[in-house]
């Protein structure tokens, strides 16, 4: 790894695909503390003391550099929920069943929403602002989150571009990316929703799916 390496650090599904797709020897990084984003996968694929090795080689690197330059993307908690839903939703499905929350017979496309009801961590960012960010750079992202564009921000070794997802489509974007990365940066998109396969269920589950979300934010 580089000295120069620019660690993109975020929750999943805030458009750090592009960003990692732009900015050449980019580290896209979820947890360094063992936060997955989807707990159902990580058990089924067996993440386990690699996956705790791995992560520790990363804070051991982290921890021996002077200036570390990170980029952290945010989005409306609720909206970030229900896209990470639907990516993950062949694991919160199997999840839903072993837990007694649906039955693999139950008919109905209403079993999407009772799956994300409840079994779905919702709390998740607001876990990984806290138990990942700060505690990795004692940063507290809350404090940024009203802006709706973008902030440097420099704390002791870290200095942290915190932008807002709905900022990336700002003509303004390749400016900013290359003067903090000191390189040239054109941003070129990756990774779009529009083209995955659950982009239909998204379509026609959003509605009542951001519903339930936003219930579970109050």
């Amino acid at each position: 790894m580089k000295s120069d390496t620019v660690f993109i650090y975020q929750m999943g599904k805030v458009g750090s695909t592009t960003i990692e797709g732009s900015v050449s020897g980019s580290v896209n990084v979820h947890d360094f503390y063992g936060n997955y984003v989807c707990p159902p996968r990580a058990a089924l694929l067996g993440f386990g003391l690699k996956e705790k090795i791995g992560r520790y080689v990363l804070r051991i690197a982290i921890s021996l550099r002077r200036n570390i330059k990170i980029i952290t993307i945010d989005r409306d908690d609720a909206e970030r929920n229900v896209s990470m839903y639907l990516q993950d939703f062949p694991f919160w499905y199997v999840y839903g069943i072993k837990h007694g929350v649906i039955r693999n017979k139950d008919e109905g496309e209403d079993v999407i929403e009772r799956v994300f009801d409840q079994c779905f961590d919702h709390n998740y960012p607001a876990n990984w602002r806290k138990n990942e960010f700060e505690r990795l750079t004692e940063v507290d992202l809350n404090l940024y989150r009203s802006l709706e564009n973008y902030i440097v921000i420099n704390k002791k070794r870290f200095n942290i571009l915190y932008i807002k997802m709905s900022f990336l489509n700002s003509s303004e974007i390749n400016s900013i990316l290359t003067d903090f990365c000191g390189k040239k940066i054109t941003l070129v998109d990756h990774n779009r929703g529009g083209k995955k396969w659950y982009s239909n269920i998204y379509e026609s589950h959003k509605d009542a799916l951001l519903e339930i979300a936003r219930k579970k934010e109050r």
